[in-house]
């Protein structure tokens, strides 16, 4: 909803009709832009946060994978500033689906271990992109097996 007064008299009803009818007119325009910008930090954010919070944490046989993972993404973003929504959505899906069965098993691997400190995963999860902390997409059900017997079994 779009209120426009004018307080002082300084605009005719005129003027003021067309800034409601302009802003009527961008608003879907500004959602898009919004949009985008969210997906775009989504994915930034996703690339970013495996980097900070694997560190030299990846197993060796991982390391290289996700090594390359967080560069080709770096180099995917640098090289598309201007990617549709759809598109920086469509390659956050691709690198969960890579990420997500390494942090999976990397999470699995600290449960087990005797002492093992999961806090890595804990922060790593907190960076993702909400909707797929809160199980959309590719990463539902990478978080550690629940023990609540509320919580639906994936």
């Amino acid at each position: 909803h779009i209120t426009i007064t004018n307080d002082k008299g300084r605009l005719s009803k005129e003027e003021v009709e067309k800034m409601v009818r302009d802003a009527e007119r961008f608003a879907d325009e500004d959602k898009a832009v919004r949009e985008r910008a969210e997906a775009r930090n989504a994915y930034e954010s996703a690339v970013y946060g495996l980097r900070s919070s694997l560190g030299d944490k990846a197993p060796a046989e991982d390391k290289e994978t996700v090594d390359k993972l967080v560069n080709d993404g770096i180099a995917w973003l640098d090289a598309h500033p201007d990617a549709s929504k759809e598109e920086y959505e469509s390659q956050l899906k691709q690198f969960q689906e890579v990420s997500t069965p390494i942090i999976t098993k990397m999470y699995a691997a600290a449960q087990g271990a005797e002492g093992g400190d999961a806090r890595w995963y804990a922060r790593w999860h907190a960076r993702l992109p909400r909707s797929a902390a809160a199980g959309a997409g590719p990463a539902a059900g990478a978080g550690p097996p629940s023990t609540s017997s509320t919580e639906p079994a994936e």
